[in-house]
């Protein structure tokens, strides 16, 4: 999260430089535009559909103790982003409370809906076709089908 202070600054291309700088600004003014969830809200709506199990974090300020900069920042915003986070900076933050190396729960779950929707909205994906694991001439190392993501993982050699 320390880039969101120096946006661009290590870009070598001024253009590149100008454009990374501003991106914070289009990010909240396209989620505003589009009328997206906060955080907050699209973290709830789907801890109450089932597609998550975690519940919201209510306070993403809480989150950033060792950041005090950032901390103040949220708190102190009229339009108080620690509880009414955008969603682009609220995936951000979850991701760097689980160590921000990975994607958390909400953003995990943003990603792969956004795959499966492609690839069932596609006629041609296998999705589409009714295609099941049993028809691939793809197999894992000890002849299983590859039947699971964690399946799909290992054999791209992603995950061990």
């Amino acid at each position: 999260m320390h880039t969101l202070f120096k946006e661009g600054e290590d870009q070598a291309d001024q253009q590149l430089k100008e454009l990374f700088k501003n991106l914070a600004r289009r990010n909240l003014r396209r989620g505003y535009n589009l009328r997206l969830p906060t955080g907050q809200a699209l973290h709830k709506h789907l801890n109450q559909t089932g597609a998550v199990q975690s519940s919201p974090i209510q306070d993403v300020s809480a989150l950033f103790a060792a950041k005090p900069d950032l901390k103040n920042f949220l708190a102190g915003t009229t339009s108080r982003f620690h509880e009414r986070t955008p969603l682009w900076f609220y995936i951000l933050a979850e991701a760097e409370a689980a160590g921000g190396n990975r994607l958390g729960e909400v953003g995990s779950c943003l990603v792969a809906s956004t795959f499966a929707g492609v690839l069932l909205a596609d006629p041609d994906s296998a999705l589409s076709r009714g295609f099941t694991p049993n028809q691939s001439p793809l197999k894992m190392p000890d002849n299983t089908p590859i039947d699971s993501i964690v399946k799909w993982m290992r054999f791209a050699a992603v995950m061990q």
